[in-house]
């Protein structure tokens, strides 16, 4: 991601599964995120959407701000960015 930004990139698509999700949000690449939803419950046997990030606490957790959500046909976006550690007061 630092090469990227030397080469003057500001904005990459990242789309993987939890783990990749994960590590990148855990390594403070990612500041929006972009999520849809399908009005379909798969429980516990489908695929997780976030891995581990080793939050043990709520006060660890990583704070977003209010989404903005937006229809497609039944399926829903939710976009939100992710607030930095000094943006969080109430902890």
């Amino acid at each position: 991601v630092q090469a990227l930004g030397r080469r003057g990139t500001t904005s990459i698509l990242l789309e993987g599964g939890a783990t990749t999700a994960a590590a990148a949000i855990a390594a403070g690449v990612v500041d929006r995120l972009l999520i849809f939803y399908a009005p379909t419950l798969i429980g516990g046997d489908g695929k997780s959407m976030l891995g581990p990030l080793g939050v043990r606490r709520l006060a660890q957790a990583i704070r977003l701000q209010p989404p903005r959500l937006k229809r497609f046909a039944r399926d829903v976006l939710v976009a939100t960015e992710i607030l930095a550690n000094d943006d969080c007061s109430n902890d």
